[in-house]
């Protein structure tokens, strides 16, 4: 398996939904170790993206955000600078390529529904740098190389405003082949999941104080995605969960406060204005059946999705109701898709949401 062959020549040729694929799955199976670009080979790859963004055929990932095309093609450029110098490693025993690091970065301007969360309670910090990703991709290139380099990089919406640092130790770095995420992937979101604890724990805050290896700790609470947000930079945050496991006052939500609460949360989505980022809590099942359409069976689900390990965050865009359907797209585990749901059903899995504003 090379990289010429598997990524390269497929964005020279213009093949773009195969390379999308292709990189899916190379993150999807933790296959990433396997692939060791040469310099040239991924200045190459970065002028194919280039030029793409560049062009005026307007490729279908502009769905993200087209007016950002300058901003994509800066940050390609910026990562391609980077690597054109000898580049500096903050994490000297991670095994760490910078050469992939640079594609991953590039992949995830090009395509930010491609960010990989794994199985490690990152689909909170997913949700948020998804966003962060999507609408400012030259500060996201900048955070991912800067963390690379001194082993802090910084979320920030605008230069001398609000904003957070993250950061990793030397040796946080090293789990990224054994946990199953690319390396920028690992880096970056067990930084973001590390901030996250330090700004309010989880026994603080209805949840568990993550551990990178305890499952029942990496539930990020709604606290924290509502704190995250907030330091970034972003505005009116409004943390709309229900049925969050230990919140007080919530507890397990009725059908009639379910339905007024996604009443809201439909508004809010209607706001095409501020274009708010809609991060959504719902059982697994939900994003599962979305991503892989099969019959769910539902019965008894609250008791179930009440459990922390059960819970799963999604970026949630063009929410609307449709006759007796909840319709959609959302964004998680490397894919951005479109989902229709019964009302019922979707009520079943649904438990609110954390809206804010850039």
């Amino acid at each position: 398996m090379t990289f010429e062959t598997h990524f390269l020549d497929q964005a020279k040729s213009g093949q773009w939904v195969k390379l999308k694929h292709i990189f899916q799955w190379y993150s999807n199976n933790n296959k990433w170790a396997l692939i060791t670009p040469a310099k040239d080979e991924v200045i190459d790859f970065l002028d194919a993206i280039s030029a793409e963004i560049e062009s005026d055929n307007g490729y279908y990932l502009y769905t993200f955000m087209p007016s950002l095309k300058k901003q994509r093609s800066l940050a390609i450029n910026h990562i391609k600078t980077w690597i054109s110098v000898k580049p500096k490693l903050f994490f000297p025993k991670a095994d760490i390529n910078v050469y992939r690091i640079a594609v991953q970065l590039a992949i995830r301007v090009f395509w930010p529904d491609t960010l990989n969360q794994g199985q490690l309670g990152f689909c909170g910090p997913t949700t948020v740098l998804f966003d962060f990703d999507k609408r400012y991709p030259l500060r996201f290139a900048k955070c991912g190389i800067k963390l690379v380099e001194t082993g802090t990089g910084r979320i920030e919406l605008n230069d001398g405003r609000l904003g957070f640092d993250i950061s990793l130790d030397r040796t946080e770095a090293g789990d990224w082949k054994t946990k199953g995420l690319p390396e920028a992937d690992f880096i970056i979101l067990r930084a973001i999941r590390q901030k996250a604890k330090a700004l309010v724990p989880g026994s603080q805050s209805g949840g568990l104080d993550f551990k990178l290896d305890s499952d029942p700790s990496h539930a990020t609470t709604p606290k924290q995605i509502a704190l995250l947000l907030e330091k970034a930079g972003y505005s009116d945050v409004k943390d709309d969960t229900i049925g969050w496991p230990g919140k007080a006052g919530k507890g397990t939500p009725s059908s009639f406060a379910d339905k007024a609460n996604l009443d809201r949360c439909i508004i809010y989505s209607r706001a095409t204005m501020s274009k708010p980022v809609i991060i959504m809590l719902v059982a697994v099942e939900l994003a599962d059946r979305a991503l892989d359409p099969v019959t769910v069976d539902t019965s008894g689900r609250w008791d179930k999705a009440n459990k922390l390990h059960d819970l799963h965050w999604i970026v949630v865009e063009k929410l609307k109701y449709s006759g007796r359907n909840v319709i959609g797209r959302l964004v998680t585990w490397t894919e951005s898709k479109d989902f229709t749901f019964d009302k019922p059903t979707f009520l079943k899995l649904y438990h609110g949401f954390v809206y804010a504003r850039p």
